[in-house]
């Protein structure tokens, strides 16, 4: 593996003197390294193409010798999980993630499930048990790689991507969005090609429409780049021990310390946030594992003691087992900033400074 030079980071690796973790590596990826480091909280191993590859790949394409080192990175993430990217017998599958050095909510693209194959397919079916887990798992790859990264009409592909909820109707629904994302250029076979079209889209994301709209309504430099994380797979949608949510540590319109968000039983992440599902406060967690929720209230508890602020979070739970898949600064409406800092400042739980205590009211809010 190649030492702190190289153009791939995993969490732990040392940066170079002096760099900011958020500028090289994007606050999502930051924000992951301190969780997986320093906090030893439970975070899926990953790696970090890093904002100065995004604009190398941006000035002038695909950077040279950058295959090897993924293939690198791949077997290193191997040996972390015990998986094996690309393989029918043992699969890892990972998710591409966009992070820039500053926050940019909904900005950017994701892509989850990345290395299925159809034999990849049928051997998490005999993983799991749970043929419709497999099926489900193949449609989202496929609907997500049509729409992402060859920017298929998302109307049409919906259109597609409706079934009867079985194994076979998924399937053959997954067979049909295939076939339609052929006039698109088509989604590879091979696993490799996959990541590198999903990492090349992550990066091609800081030019998009909306990513320039936001940035020059922000007024964002141009030359920041977005990071791409790499990620092992974890499945909110894999069995009823499995869910997926975003929460707050407090609430973010009135400041009040209670934690709140959205949880959505057996999903994944987009199904949370794309406003296609019906979502559920924390309790429906509370219910369906008052364990995992004990232990996420507990990890909020120490992210704000971490960071001395709010804090909200993404988190999948998959087999009755919590993974922490970021956090950042919460934004906030100026009546919780000024209720936060107040309460934060008179407990002896988050020694803030009076200037610390005053900043905080003048933070970004929402």
């Amino acid at each position: 593996m190649r030492g702190p030079t190289s153009r791939l980071f995993g969490f732990a690796d040392p940066l170079p003197p002096g760099m900011d973790p958020s500028v090289l590596l994007g606050g999502k990826a930051a924000g992951l390294a301190v969780m997986a480091r320093d906090l030893g909280l439970p975070v899926p191993p990953g790696f970090v193409a890093t904002t100065a590859v995004c604009l190398e790949y941006l000035a002038d394409g695909w950077p040279a010798g950058l295959d090897s080192e993924l293939r690198e990175r791949l077997d290193w993430l191997g040996h972390q999980t015990g998986r094996v990217f690309g393989d029918p017998v043992n699969p890892l599958l990972v998710s591409v993630r966009s992070g820039a050095p500053v926050s940019m909510p909904g900005m950017m693209d994701t892509l989850l499930n990345v290395g299925m194959t159809p034999a990849i397919r049928e051997r998490l079916a005999e993983q799991s048990g749970d043929a419709e887990f497999a099926a489900d798992t193949w449609l989202r790859f496929n609907r997500m790689y049509a729409e992402i990264v060859l920017n298929a009409p998302r109307d049409e592909i919906a259109g597609i991507a409706i079934h009867d909820g079985t194994a076979q109707g998924i399937l053959a629904t997954a067979e049909r969005l295939r076939a339609a994302a052929r006039a698109f250029g088509g989604i590879p076979e091979d696993p490799f090609e996959q990541l590198k079209g999903a990492i090349s889209t992550v990066f091609a994301s800081w030019e998009c429409d909306r990513a320039l709209t936001f940035r020059q309504r922000e007024k964002i430099p141009a030359g920041l780049g977005t990071a791409a994380t790499v990620q092992a797979m974890v499945f909110g949608n894999l069995d009823d021990r499995s869910g997926t949510g975003v929460a707050f540590t407090r609430d973010p319109s009135t400041g009040e310390r209670k934690p709140t968000g959205d949880y959505l039983a057996r999903a994944q992440g987009e199904d949370v946030v794309a406003g296609t599902h019906r979502v559920h406060g924390l309790d429906a967690l509370r219910v369906q594992l008052p364990e995992v929720a004990a232990e996420l209230f507990g990890v909020m508890e120490r992210l704000e003691r971490h960071y001395r602020d709010m804090c909200d979070i993404e988190f999948t739970v998959s087999a009755g087992k919590l993974y922490l898949l970021q956090t950042r600064i919460g934004r906030r409406s100026p009546l919780a900033a000024v209720r936060i800092a107040v309460d934060m400042a008179e407990d002896p739980a988050f020694p803030l400074t009076t200037a610390e205590a005053a900043a905080r009211v003048g933070e970004e809010t929402i």
